[in-house]
């Protein structure tokens, strides 16, 4: 892990499931906390971020791995500038958390979810299983390859690799 790529109003720490990223102080809507950066690799893993049909970005150590699920979100990645910022304002102590559903089509390590958002998908699977409710509700947040394929209306059914649940979020 790389402390040189945090901004200094966030840190890692553990939380109850393990490695996290918390404020450390008040930050304001919009406020970019770290860059978003890795290496293209042609596979998805469980920290991967899908940016075309078969390309990922895998983290290398880098901070935005350790940020884990929301369904109600207080981040989210930028994708004009790589960067993950605050799509709300986030209180000192709270620990930072995106959607993995705004990026991934269909996660390789699908895993339950106890987050207590009233809009909690219970089991995250990815985009392409959400109802067009959900999907709708999204879509400001999602990467350039979902909203490519949202607006084209593409629909597939590859099974995800990954067939237990694995890290679950819960909430704070």
């Amino acid at each position: 892990m790389d402390p040189t790529q945090l901004t200094g109003n966030v840190i890692i720490d553990r939380g109850p499931l393990g490695m996290r990223v918390t404020c450390v102080q008040d930050i304001d809507v919009g406020a970019a906390l770290f860059r978003v950066i890795g290496r293209p690799v042609p596979r998805p893993d469980k920290y991967s971020i899908q940016i075309a049909a078969r390309l990922h970005l895998a983290p290398d150590g880098a901070p935005w791995s350790l940020v884990n699920h929301a369904c109600a979100p207080n981040t989210a990645i930028d994708f004009s500038q790589w960067t993950l910022y605050a799509v709300r304002r986030i209180r000192e102590g709270e620990e930072l958390g995106w959607s993995y559903l705004t990026t991934e089509w269909a996660l390789s390590c699908p895993f339950e979810c106890a987050c207590g958002a009233a809009d909690c998908v219970r089991r995250v699977l990815g985009f392409k299983f959400l109802s067009a409710r959900q999907r709708a509700a999204l879509r400001p947040l999602l990467s350039p390859y979902l909203r490519r394929r949202f607006r084209e209306g593409v629909e597939d059914n590859p099974s995800p690799a990954c067939a237990q649940p694995t890290r679950t979020a819960q909430a704070p």
